[in-house]
């Protein structure tokens, strides 16, 4: 698809995608209304997510932006208008939504169980908070990669705690986020490892949180964290001693 194309379709859905993720949370009266709420903001997010994975700084953000400019000329409230209200409005919904999930899943659990739904819908809609979670992360991940140029930005979202990251002068943002990753040849017969420079991502998973300031926040809706992983294996120790005492 050409960029110019998918300019376009921004510039016709932004506001549509922005009233969506800006729209304060409210429980609703019904199960199917709740989730098509979540739903409605899991693909806001992606959306701007892929908009800021695709397209260039340039294209998002700046008062050459025709994407900001459709967003910025329903804001006649704003004091000024330097190009980056879409930027730093998508920076603080990103944050509320992930940093409010395990108050929102409260919350909405609460609610379905007042209502007397089954246990199946309740799981239901809270992997769908799951998702919205991960979502706004993703799409704040994304805007970084695309937006930002500052370490003080990285540093404060992301590596914290982790100075060894960024503590190189020569070291740009983007080879902060590069890996190096052990690939095996294609012949198998020698077995040989080579390491294969790959090119930065464009949005950090969960799992490259681990350390950082972030953490403990992802960790509750991330199955494979070593703080869920430590809570299961202490469960299983605290069954397998229940088991004993019995005999």
């Amino acid at each position: 698809m050409r960029k110019h194309c998918v300019v376009e379709v921004y510039k016709r859905h932004i506001l549509v995608i922005t009233s969506i993720i800006e729209a304060d949370f409210r429980l609703e009266t019904s199960v199917a209304a709740i989730e098509s709420s979540l739903i409605n903001r899991v693909c806001s997010f992606r959306l701007m997510e892929h908009k800021y994975t695709i397209l260039t700084k340039d294209d998002v953000q700046g008062s050459a932006s025709p994407i900001v400019s459709v967003y910025e000329k329903v804001r006649p409230n704003m004091d000024k208008k330097d190009g980056k209200e879409l930027t730093k409005n998508m920076i603080r919904r990103s944050r509320i939504h992930f940093t409010d999930g395990e108050k929102i899943m409260k919350i909405v659990q609460t609610h379905l169980t007042t209502m007397s739904n089954s246990s199946e819908k309740i799981k239901s809609i809270i992997s769908i908070i799951r998702t919205l979670y991960t979502s706004s992360f993703n799409c704040l991940i994304s805007l970084f990669m695309c937006t930002q140029t500052e370490l003080k930005l990285y540093t404060a979202f992301i590596f914290q705690e982790l100075s060894e990251y960024y503590e190189k002068a020569k070291r740009t943002v983007l080879s902060v986020l590069r890996k190096n990753i052990l690939l095996s040849t294609t012949n198998s017969q020698q077995g040989n490892l080579q390491i294969q420079n790959q090119p930065p991502p464009r949005y950090l998973s969960s799992e490259y949180l681990c350390g950082s300031s972030l953490a403990g926040e992802l960790a509750i809706f991330d199955y494979i964290s070593s703080a869920v992983v430590s809570q299961q294996q202490q469960q299983t120790n605290l069954n397998k001693s229940c088991v004993l005492l019995d005999h």
